[in-house]
């Protein structure tokens, strides 16, 4: 119930804010939004983007993928096979974290740590290899272990 409240105003002519009325409401629970958790995941997505090993993947070299998330539950839609299983998110961490648990393909059964970053158009999920220790940001490199991925929403 403390902290800061702030108006950002970006640079240009001098000016004058004003408030009148201001009031703040208290949210119930149930009535919060979940700030980049599992609600802004929703949807199908396309892989738009991945680097490893410090590089960019060209996109000409990507294969057609696409992401399909319901609830805690993906799947993975290859030219010729699926792959599927299930995810949490904390978005609580700094940066969020998420915890993949493939149930088919060559990590079934274990679980992959990564972090993530969702937005309106998309999301971006850094992963590291299991057993590794999860990304704290979100860049690869030879030694690191990672894998980064870009989703862009797919449109209708």
């Amino acid at each position: 119930m403390t902290g800061v409240l702030a108006l950002q105003i970006h640079q240009g002519q001098p000016m004058t804010v004003q408030f009148k009325n201001f009031r703040i409401k208290k949210l119930a629970s149930s009535e919060r939004s979940d700030s980049g958790g599992l609600e802004k995941l929703q949807g199908m997505f396309e892989v738009s983007g991945v680097e490893a090993n410090g590089s960019a993947i060209p996109n000409d070299d990507l294969p057609k993928i696409t992401v399909t998330v319901k609830e805690n539950v993906y799947t993975v839609a290859y030219e010729d096979h699926t792959d599927r299983g299930t995810f949490t998110v904390d978005p609580s961490k700094t940066p969020h974290a998420m915890d993949i648990r493939p149930e088919t393909g060559p990590d079934a059964g274990v679980t992959l740590p990564a972090i993530y970053e969702a937005t309106a158009d998309g999301f971006r999920t850094c992963y590291a290899r299991p057993g590794w220790d999860r990304p704290a940001s979100f860049s690869t490199s030879d030694e690191a272990g990672r894998l980064m991925v870009t989703y862009k929403r797919k449109k209708s």
